[in-house]
């Protein structure tokens, strides 16, 4: 017995065929028998058989049309002929047919096993073959078809395969690397990546190798390598199969995410110093204030102490510019005269520029006024400025301009229809190129070497000029310079800001007022204006204390409370609230030196921001007052 399989035995002479069987039987075959073609068709399909025996003659069709048929079924199949009438062209027909086998009735036993056991094992050779090629052809499409570069290296460090990936990544096709060695096409290997490859071949693994090369091109790839050994059919070790991974984008993300880290990091710092200096300055802006009103002072003291102020009132300004670079002051949308906030800023443009460039200010008295954020329109000059300077390195003059634009009939169409501010920032620059000019406004992209510069500054300008409903227009020949010119809509000039008139001498308050605040410099020259316009003042240095006190003069007066954001025990908004729960009709004041928490405040809470004047904090005291009157 063997492990013979199925054999279909076809002829019309049922007694032969039934003989057949039986002799294949005892041999360890089944066997099937069929009288005629159409038959054996229908139990080829049903059962599949291993090996057909098919009469050359058959009473529907002719045998070797059979067999063709059958291969078409199921090509594997192999078929032994019979036929007792022999002829050369019949031996020929059924030879053509590597499936076919003939054989001459009458046929001993023997020599019918012996056929039907070649027949069956070159089946089996040609169903190992062909399963081997498909293997193969899967191997090489996935080789094809892997998103994933791979190379692999012969024997000779030379490159045998190179898929598409490889192509599309390296910048070579695959006829012009195959055959060449490793060092051929990756010049900037380096002695680690030699010894690394060296190992692989002694049967090392390694996964995940940081590796830069450099494509064809010329540009440098960030890569992550995985190495494995390719053993032949012996278990020896010839070729070493290479897989990349392109990291070069994600590498570019990541140090984007950390400079954005480092800069939030750097508002963080800036909000927080912020704060402990503004409280700085509110001690000695209203302190100034305070020696000015007295009508005794001396005038080199008067002098002096309008310095001070002066010198504080700057020192003002710079922090809240320093914030706003930092984007940690709240967005605020109000009436901008561009040319008061250029002239405003001129000063720390002209440090943000350098000693090697100067600056020089060409501004329309009628340029106008926008509607906008004074903190994003002064992100977006610096951002030109700054670039503008970088445009040149042997220095030069940036020209900051403003005008009363509107556009002709005719012009651009997206400015046509309405009047605009227009503020321009020229400079004698090297110009910028056309491939980047349509570019530079992609999140991201930037010319600058890694590290100085994060692709996110004319992005942000475009957003900010977007969202104010203006637009940027760039100007820029190769070698001649550049000019951005923001357009932003003109609106009526809302006449002069109003200016609180600083008290020149107590007005009366009649009314009781409790400062709380860590800085007992804070503490003490609130509670010396508020006294001299005639509040009662009461002081706390904590949220807890502040509570301790208003709980305590629950029958006794309290108006207003002043109470700072940022306290050693908590939050003041949360001690306001459990203020107000005590003493549900006392008028509050948040105060802070941190831009940042301004905004969060939602439940319309008034604010007093640090640093304050003297007339702004009795007037801040008296409108919480008069609202609370109202109320």
């Amino acid at each position: 017995m063997t492990d013979a399989g199925h054999v279909l035995v076809v002829d019309d002479d049922e007694m032969l065929a039934r003989t057949i069987a039986d002799v294949l039987e005892m041999h360890g075959y089944e066997a099937t028998t069929a009288s005629n073609g159409a038959r054996a068709l229908a139990i080829a399909r049903e059962m599949q058989p291993s090996v057909a025996l098919v009469d050359l003659r058959l009473p529907d069709m002719d045998g070797l049309d059979l067999a063709s048929r059958l291969h078409a079924d199921a090509h594997e199949m192999q078929v032994v002929i019979l036929t007792g009438n022999a002829s050369v062209e019949t031996a020929i027909r059924a030879l053509r047919d590597e499936n076919c086998e003939y054989l001459i009735k009458p046929v001993e036993p023997d020599a019918l096993v012996r056929t039907l056991r070649a027949a069956d094992d070159r089946r089996r050779l040609r169903s190992t073959e062909e399963a081997l090629q498909r293997s193969r052809d899967l191997v090489r499409a996935v080789f094809e078809a892997s998103p994933l570069p791979i190379v692999v290296y012969n024997e000779h460090d030379r490159i045998s395969l190179w898929n598409p990936s490889a192509a599309r990544l390296f910048g070579w096709d695959a006829s012009e690397v195959i055959g060449r060695t490793r060092l051929d096409v990756f010049a900037d290997s380096t002695e680690s990546v030699s010894t690394q490859v060296a190992e692989a071949r002694a049967g090392k693994s390694f996964v995940g190798i940081e590796v830069r090369h450099r494509a064809k091109d010329g540009h440098l790839l960030d890569l992550r390598k995985t190495l494995a050994p390719v053993p032949g059919s012996d278990g020896t070790v010839l070729s070493v199969l290479a897989v990349y991974e392109d990291v070069t984008e994600r590498r570019r993300m990541d140090q984007e995410l950390r400079d954005a880290q480092r800069l939030d990091q750097i508002g963080r710092l800036a909000g927080g110093v912020a704060h402990d200096f503004n409280n700085l300055l509110t001690v000695i802006m209203t302190q100034s204030e305070l020696a000015l009103q007295d009508a005794t002072l001396a005038p080199d003291a008067r002098e002096a102490f309008s310095d001070v102020y002066a010198a504080a009132k700057a020192g003002s300004d710079l922090t809240r510019q320093l914030l706003t670079f930092a984007r940690r002051n709240p967005v605020e949308m109000t009436a901008v005269d561009l040319n008061a906030l250029i002239q405003g800023t001129e000063r720390l443009f002209s440090k943000l520029v350098g000693d090697r460039v100067s600056m020089r200010l060409a501004l329309s008295p009628d340029a106008g006024t926008a509607q906008a954020d004074r903190s994003q329109l002064e992100q977006v000059l610096a951002n030109f400025l700054v670039n503008a300077r970088d445009a040149m390195p042997d220095g030069g003059t940036i020209t900051v301009s403003t005008r009363r634009h509107r556009e002709p009939r005719g012009g651009d169409p997206s400015l046509e229809g309405r009047e605009w501010v227009a503020v321009a920032v020229e400079d004698q620059g090297t110009g910028i190129p056309d491939d980047v000019r349509q570019r530079m406004f992609e999140p991201f992209f930037t010319t600058k070497p890694r590290g100085k510069g994060t692709g996110l500054g004319l992005a942000t300008c475009y957003g900010i000029v977007q969202g104010l409903g203006g637009i940027i227009v760039v100007d820029s020949q190769w070698g001649a310079g550049s000019t951005f010119t923001v357009y932003l809509p003109r609106i009526a000039d809302a006449g002069s800001a109003a200016v609180v008139e600083e008290p020149s001498a107590p007005r009366g308050g009649a009314g009781v007022v409790l400062v709380v605040d860590d800085q007992p410099a804070i503490r003490a020259v609130s509670a010396r204006v508020l006294k001299r316009e005639g509040f009662v003042v009461h002081t706390a240095e904590t949220g807890g204390a502040a509570v301790d006190i208003v709980t305590a003069l629950a029958d006794a007066p309290l108006d207003v409370v002043i109470i700072d954001v940022n306290l050693p025990d908590g939050d003041g908004r949360d001690f306001a609230q459990q203020i107000r729960a005590i003493r549900p009709g006392v008028a509050l004041l948040l105060a802070s030196g941190a831009p940042e928490t301004l905004s969060q405040v939602t439940d319309g809470t008034p604010i007093l921001e640090k640093p304050f004047s003297v007339g702004t904090l009795a007037a801040q005291v008296r409108a919480a007052m008069e609202r609370r009157e109202r109320a």
